[in-house]
């Protein structure tokens, strides 16, 4: 089984997640930043395709189809870093500037302002520009499109569920324990899940209901083999 270095610290400042399995990797990241070198791979080992937002948009899904269906790749990343320029810019915004005029924008304390004199153009009205309220949510969003293209779909992990890890990824553990508890509504006792449920509610001081669902998750696996440190973890939260 092949193992990934975690890339979604604060020191390297990046957003990951998996899209797919096996064989090569694909990211999509904004310019700036180099995806193969987060996780630890050597100038070839992956096809890197960069965009502005690292969005799953249609030329980007062109290349990983183009890749997978010629050259066998079946393993995707998708990788956004925090505090990316998209979340600061609207569709509506970007058609307005360039409405405005074709001059370089100058951004301000309260957003992008105009400042140009020169020609201008509506052509952005028709272009779909995938800026993004939320970091998290439009990770997901890319991960959806590229399953979707995929013709032999991978393994499906839940929606929900990797919305929530990515909320706890962001500190958000209220929001977290919303995803991870929809989740277990269409896909109850899965592992990962009850964990990152419990952890959820852990961290945003719902005490009881951590303790509880730590103390379904032990016994679920009372009669598993080996010990996971989630197992460890869950024992003496559930001890406290």
């Amino acid at each position: 089984m092949k193992t990934y270095p975690d890339i979604s610290g604060a020191d390297n400042r990046m957003r990951v997640s998996r899209a797919g399995l096996q064989t090569r990797i694909h990211g999509l990241a904004l310019e700036g930043e180099d995806p193969a070198k987060y996780a630890g791979l050597a100038e070839g080992d992956a096809h890197v395709i960069r965009n502005a937002g690292g969005r799953a948009s249609n030329d980007a899904l062109r290349s990983l189809v183009i890749s997978y269906k010629l050259l066998g790749t079946n393993e995707f990343f998708v990788i956004h870093h925090t505090d990316c320029g998209m979340l600061f810019v609207t569709d509506e915004v970007m058609r307005n500037l360039l409405a405005s005029s074709l001059e370089t924008a100058e951004l301000t304390p309260s957003g992008f302002r105009d400042v140009g004199k020169g020609p201008r153009s509506t052509e952005g009205e028709f272009i779909d520009w995938l800026t993004m309220k939320d970091n998290a949510a439009a990770v997901l969003a890319d991960v959806r499109r590229i399953r979707n293209a995929h013709s032999e779909p991978p393994v499906v992990v839940p929606a929900r569920k990797l919305l929530g890890e990515l909320l706890l990824d962001l500190n958000r553990p209220a929001e977290a324990l919303v995803e991870f508890e929809a989740s277990a509504t269409r896909e109850p006792n899965r592992f990962n899940g009850l964990f990152g449920a419990a952890r959820a509610a852990e961290l945003s001081g719902n005490l009881a209901k951590a303790k509880t669902l730590y103390a379904r998750l032990v016994a679920m696996c009372d009669r598993a083999d080996g010990e996971r440190p989630e197992l460890r973890h869950a024992r003496a939260a559930r001890a406290k």
